[in-house]
């Protein structure tokens, strides 16, 4: 009795497709059949999704390179709706984008038996992932699913869902490190959206870019627990700082914004700046490694004539001058709120540094202050 049919590489056109399915439903015994590398294209995969509704004993069908497109990828995904036997598919180097990926991903909410899908080498980009991702909440027997060959979607769907767990219950996640991408933060950031328990979510040194910068900002603005913003380490531009900003005019939550070690540079420093004119909450900002300018500086230093708020300023490892250090002082003159002041490793030598002590000398603030300098001025503290 033949359980195994290998027809790999054989051009096999659609009208023996169409033969082999009308085979394949009446057969009681066949359990193994490799199409790999035929070109059976979309009539073929109609023919076969046919099959498989009504097939009971079929388990592992490789359609590997067969030129199969999203309409072809919806006909076996409806099969796969109602087929109770299949456990292993192989649709590798097809051509399947987006769409196809959803009709698969509604596919899985539903199937119950398929263990093994891999769908590595096609066209899916991140909507697609997003749709496989979010219905595998709903599906417990699928133990590998493939878009590439490093990622098992179902140890990240695993691992999705353990945070989100945590984030129902804990404070404090660290979830740096991970690399998460822009895919990954979306659904991150649809839980933080009415997450009343978080405080603290650490998603430093991770692969996201303005995409999921522009989720988490959407989820935060909705948000009422997230004292502290933490995005360092992400390469982020002036475009998502631009994103970050937007919520943190009318913000009443967020009192600490680390931005280190991105690349906003002197626009996206002065979108910052500006955004203090505004914001009463925030008490720490980190903008150290960011290429930063004395132009930012002086923005800075114009805000904090007025700010009563901020309490930690880091513009360290930036590119600020003896101009942007006077600023700076001269900024220090009227504020009374501003406890430590970060300028380590710019480019400000000893003139600069004159004009902070002469400005302390004056300050009649009965506090201790922390500035620090590049090397030779690494720390100063001045009791006044």
């Amino acid at each position: 009795t033949l359980i195994d049919l290998d027809l790999q590489g054989n051009n096999i056109s659609a009208t023996a497709i169409q033969y082999l399915s009308d085979m394949l439903k009446e057969n009681k015994t066949l359990q193994i059949l490799n199409l790999q590398s035929n070109h059976i294209s979309y009539d073929g995969a109609k023919y076969l999704a046919s099959a498989l509704k009504i097939n009971t004993t079929l388990q592992i069908l490789n359609l590997r390179n067969n030129d199969i497109e999203n309409i072809s990828a919806e006909y076996l995904a409806n099969a796969l709706k109602t087929n109770r036997t299949l456990l292993i598919l192989n649709l590798q180097n097809n051509r399947i984008y987006d769409n196809g990926a959803k009709y698969i991903a509604d596919a899985l909410k539903i199937n119950t038996t398929l263990s093994t899908l891999n769908l590595t080498g096609n066209m899916i980009g991140d909507e697609g992932k997003d749709h496989l991702l979010n219905n595998l909440f709903y599906n417990t027997t699928l133990k590998g699913l493939y878009i590439d060959e490093d990622t098992n979607l179902i140890e990240l769907s695993t691992f999705l869902i353990n945070i989100i767990n945590q984030m129902k219950t804990s404070t404090s996640i660290d979830l740096s490190n991970k690399s998460l991408r822009d895919i990954e933060t979306r659904i991150l950031a649809n839980e933080l959206r009415f997450n009343t328990t978080l405080t603290t979510l650490d998603l430093s040194n991770n692969e996201i870019k303005c995409k999921g910068v522009e989720y988490l900002t959407n989820a935060l603005e909705r948000n009422k627990t997230q004292t502290t913003w933490d995005l360092q380490n992400k390469r982020l531009n002036n475009r998502a700082t631009c994103i970050i900003t937007r919520p943190l005019y009318n913000n009443t939550i967020v009192t600490t914004l680390n931005l280190a070690n991105n690349t906003i540079k002197n626009k996206g420093g002065r979108m910052i700046a500006y955004i203090l004119s505004y914001n009463n909450t925030l008490l720490t900002i980190n903008l150290q490694h960011n290429r930063m300018k004395d132009v930012v500086a002086k923005r800075f230093a114009k805000v904090l004539e007025r700010n009563t708020t901020v309490i930690n300023l880091e513009l360290g490892w930036n590119d600020i001058t003896n101009r942007g250090a006077r600023s700076l002082a001269k900024a220090l003159r009227r504020n009374r709120t501003l406890k430590n002041l970060n300028l380590q490793n710019n480019l400000i030598n000893t003139k600069g540094v004159q004009n902070f002590v002469k400005v302390l000398n004056e300050n009649q603030v009965k506090s201790k202050s922390s500035f620090f300098f590049p090397q030779s001025f690494q720390l100063i503290h001045i009791d006044t």
